[in-house]
């Protein structure tokens, strides 16, 4: 942001405190709305809240290290988020329409399985508040670039009054559910 490197810091802390972590063990994103998935460790730490990140172009992150705390950046995107409780290991990937069609959620479950074994069946996923089909219209051209991709039945896209409209969370549902994630381990925020 532009806001002052004191501001930003003092605003990890207060984020930190209010959740029950330290500011010290956020690794942040670097995202370019790409599919790029960083596999995070304990030296991570800190990387884009104490010091520059030393990597780039990353929408995703994994880990199974202890006190690793993934962040990602959302506006509008969908931020989604990956844990297995047996397997101990967590991941955070930023979906806007760019990381949708290039299945970051799919690669991120498939990164999550071959680094630590996670096993999709296991694993709980939320899809975090972001743009929704009532609210999401896109151009024709992109509209059928993801109608050509997915061919999902169920809502997923829409056209209305001569608009396209797209439902990124459902989309990504489907993604997940087409990796191997139980429909019963998949949350959707509301908002």
């Amino acid at each position: 942001t532009r806001d002052s490197k004191e501001n930003i810091r003092e605003n990890y802390r207060i984020f930190s405190n209010a959740v029950g972590i330290r500011d010290e063990s956020i690794v942040t994103s670097s995202q370019f709305h790409n599919a790029n998935i960083k596999v995070c460790s304990y030296k991570d730490r800190g990387a884009g809240v104490i010091f520059p990140m030393p990597y780039s172009d990353m929408d995703g992150l994994v880990t199974n290290e202890k006190d690793v705390t993934l962040c990602i950046f959302s506006a509008d995107c969908i931020p989604i988020l990956f844990a297995d409780p047996v397997n101990k290991c967590i991941g955070a990937c930023h979906c806007g329409w760019k990381g949708t069609i290039k299945d970051l959620a799919k690669l991120t479950v498939e990164k999550l399985s071959t680094e630590y074994g996670a096993d999709p069946k296991n694993m709980k996923v939320v899809i975090a508040p972001g743009i929704k089909k009532c609210c999401y219209e896109v151009s024709e051209e992109l509209y059928r670039d993801f109608e050509n991709k997915y061919h999902f039945n169920d809502g997923s896209f829409e056209i209305k009054d001569n608009k396209y409209y797209l439902d990124l969370p459902l989309i990504n549902k489907n993604i997940l559910l087409s990796a191997g994630i139980l429909k019963e381990n998949i949350y959707i925020s509301d908002l």
